[in-house]
């Protein structure tokens, strides 16, 4: 799933691809240990709710493990 900008969604850090640095900063977003800026919020909001949820977590979750 790709934004708009070209980046893929769930790639919170814009490395390129989805990994667990991205699961890891959705989840501690999801805790408020993180807060994360407007671009990287678009980005982790995998479903396009306007929230950061678990939901979220496990699109990213998923797709690291392939499935």
């Amino acid at each position: 799933m790709k934004l708009q900008t070209g980046s893929l969604k769930g790639d919170v850090n814009k490395d390129g691809k989805i990994t667990v640095t991205d699961l890891l900063v959705i989840k501690r977003q999801i805790v408020k240990l993180k807060s994360l800026n407007e671009e990287e919020i678009k980005r982790a909001d995998t479903n396009g709710d306007g929230k950061i949820t678990v939901t979220d977590l496990l699109y990213v979750k998923r797709v690291i493990i392939g499935l």
